[in-house]
């Protein structure tokens, strides 16, 4: 653990959570995200069609 201004910061399991990240970034196919299932509010919900 390493302490820093935003407190205690567990290094080893931070660092397990940004390479689960990254895995699924490189597992992400194109078009794969149906749109119109996501429930976007304000300035999130896009254009009109």
């Amino acid at each position: 653990m390493q302490y820093n201004r935003a407190g205690l910061v567990d290094l080893p399991k931070q660092t397990q959570d940004v390479a689960a990240d990254v895995q699924m970034a490189r597992d992400w196919k194109p078009d794969t995200i149906d749109e119109a299932q996501i429930k976007r509010s304000g300035t999130e919900a896009g254009f009109r069609k």
